[in-house]
């Protein structure tokens, strides 16, 4: 029987910005586009929401439209229904892609990296030309700089597989990892310097453990977890890192006995790199950090359902990245997007 962990593959370093305190969102709510912006420190009772666009018309009956990104010099905001993409803008929905999987939008949000016929394609989101630049590549992800994108292959094939870092342009190998089994959720790392991924363990571990890999560290550092990670949970998604590397946002899942496979809820965890904090924030799905890293966000259901994944409608929460105290910001939310 497989148990998940996490792995953190060192692979370049660069320096991350520094970033405002203050908070810009855009959330999907009964079918329409709002965006808004608030500081964490002052009251919620003097915010203002601008209805950016109706989605009614692009989204279909059997898909929940999905908030994936944003370009900051022009205001476009990227949504997901099902297999295809559209940009928001100026108040209006027009669609950009069709046909993919697992849509990455660029930091700058000028391109977009995508998963068609378990090949790694980009698309510049201004001509419309795609690169293709890997033939045997899911689960892109960009570096903050756009000059990488990290994928995992398929493992349909094999299971034991290694996850690896490409050129953005020319989709030349920079980085590759050792063959691990079940990759999944490949993440880099704000600076570029580690490469995270979900990945299982095929022999016995006692408890359950985030695992750390790195070219300069001899091997494995294997970080025990056990204080929040109950032995009846695993890791199931890698959600966020902070701007200073210092925090990761995952979630954790509990097995569903009668169903293998599946899972009866999903719980939020925040752990530190080096493990000397960690906690449990709350049931939830798609946490992230704001900005500077001190508040989390994440949507929680509005029901007593315990159910993983659940398609909303959710209740939008941020707290304090070292508090337990909890602020509803709006509710009947499907998706969200914080920066």
């Amino acid at each position: 029987m497989y148990r998940f962990c996490i792995c953190l593959l060192l692979i370049s370093f660069l320096t991350p910005a520094a970033y405002s305190r203050v908070v810009h969102l855009c959330f999907i709510r009964s079918s329409h586009l709002y965006s808004e912006t608030f500081d964490p420190q002052k009251t919620l009772e003097k915010r203002k929401l601008s209805d950016l666009c109706d989605l009614r018309s692009i989204q279909s009956e059997s898909t929940t439209a999905t908030i994936v990104g944003r370009n900051p010099f022009n205001g476009a905001i990227y949504i997901a229904d099902g297999q295809d993409i559209w940009v928001v803008k100026d108040r209006k929905a027009r669609k950009l892609l069709s046909d993919i999987k697992d849509p990455a939008v660029s930091p700058l949000g000028d391109k977009i990296a995508f998963d068609r016929d378990l090949s790694a394609y980009v698309v510049d989101t201004a001509s419309l030309k795609v690169v293709d630049l890997s033939d045997d590549g899911c689960e892109p992800c960009w570096s903050a700089n756009e000059k990488m994108i990290a994928c995992v292959p398929d493992s349909q094939t094999d299971p034991e597989q290694a996850a690896f870092a490409m050129d953005s342009k020319s989709g030349k190998i920079i980085y590759k990892s050792d063959r691990m089994v079940d990759l999944d959720n490949p993440y880099i790392s704000p600076s570029g310097r580690y490469l995270a991924v979900i990945c299982s363990m095929s022999r016995p571990v006692q408890g359950d453990s985030i695992w750390f890999h790195g070219k300069g560290n001899g091997g494995a550092l294997v970080i025990d977890t056990k204080l929040f990670t109950p032995k009846q949970y695993w890791p199931g998604v890698i959600e966020d890192w902070s701007v200073d590397e210092r925090w990761i946002l995952w979630d954790w899942r509990t097995p569903d006995p009668n169903n293998d496979g599946s899972w009866l809820s999903e719980d939020i965890g925040l752990t530190s790199l080096d493990s000397t904090f960690s906690r449990k924030i709350d049931r939830g799905q798609d946490a992230h950090f704001s900005p500077d890293g001190n508040y989390i966000f994440y949507l929680k259901s509005q029901t007593l359902r315990k159910m993983a994944r659940q398609p909303g409608p959710f209740r939008l929460i941020f707290s304090r990245r070292n508090s337990g105290a909890k602020n509803v910001l709006a509710k009947n939310v499907t998706s969200y997007l914080v920066y």
